[in-house]
């Protein structure tokens, strides 16, 4: 089981591989509820959903495969509680997020292979959000509209994580000693703080990162944690910080001694 977004009521959504494959032969429930508690399965019309996004009033948005013909063909979807309702004209897509505002972003797969990131506003209109990079996506966005993402740069094949706030061009979140570490943002508050994965020295190893614009770049989501709590003393590493809400808390999983991954909350403390 995996957890992909949280709301500011904590909700959260995800999805349960039943067994392990291509779609659509092997299915993949996903499913909607309050973190630690009862959680509702999303009906739907095939085996194959995929639940990235929701927004404060529960609707979800994901990626869906449906059979056309010969083809098993992607599909951007949003879902209100009943069966999802594909985004029309989204063939060849997914939906990773959706604000309050029903603003959605995701990607959107081109000839050539790659994908580009987009934003779908609330009129249905489809925005680029970094057309000149050779490949990107959007993976979330905050009720103002700021969006964050990955893109690779052209003649580098590097991938970065970027923000672009509401209606201005990109911005790349680098550090300061390799302005090369792969990155990828995955979540944003209102408050434009940022969360992602990013690859540190010495050995490049892939760790979570916290970002916001007070900070001079960004700094280890393990190292921001209480050395007090009792879960820093069971857990060896987080990794996937996948949603921070306007509270500052952090839904990631977390690997225990025994290299047994789970799906935590972080809380920051009063003050931080």
């Amino acid at each position: 089981m995996t957890t992909h977004a949280l709301n500011n009521h904590g909700v959260v959504t995800g999805m349960l591989e039943t067994r392990f494959g291509p779609p659509p032969d092997h299915p993949t429930h996903s499913f909607v509820g309050p973190a630690g508690g009862p959680m509702q399965r999303i009906s739907h019309w095939d085996q194959h959903i995929l639940a990235f996004g929701l927004n404060d009033a529960g609707v979800v948005v994901g990626q869906a495969w449906k059979q056309e013909g010969t083809e098993v063909i992607s599909h951007a979807f949003r879902w209100t509680g009943d069966t999802p309702a594909l985004s029309p004209g989204a063939r060849e897509s997914a939906a990773f997020h959706i604000n309050a505002r029903g603003e959605i972003v995701g990607q959107r797969y081109i000839g050539d292979g790659s994908a580009r990131a987009v934003k779908r506003g609330v009129g249905g209109r489809v925005q680029p959000l970094v057309p000149t990079m050779s490949s990107s996506y959007g993976a979330s966005l905050n009720h103002r509209g700021d969006v964050v993402g990955e893109v690779t740069v052209p003649g580098q094949g590097v991938k970065r994580a970027f923000v672009a706030w509401h209606n201005q061009p990109p911005l790349f979140i680098d550090r300061r000693d390799d302005p090369r570490a792969t990155s990828v943002a995955l979540g944003v508050n209102d408050r434009r703080q940022v969360v992602g994965k990013m690859t540190w020295a010495p050995d490049h190893a892939e760790e979570p990162f916290y970002w916001d614009e007070q900070l001079a770049g960004p700094v280890k989501l393990m190292d921001l944690l209480d050395p007090d709590d009792p879960l820093r003393t069971r857990i060896v590493s987080l990794s996937s910080p996948l949603a921070i809400n306007n509270a500052g808390q952090v839904l990631a999983h977390a690997r225990d001694a025994n290299g047994v991954v789970l799906p935590v909350l972080l809380t920051p403390l009063a003050g931080r």
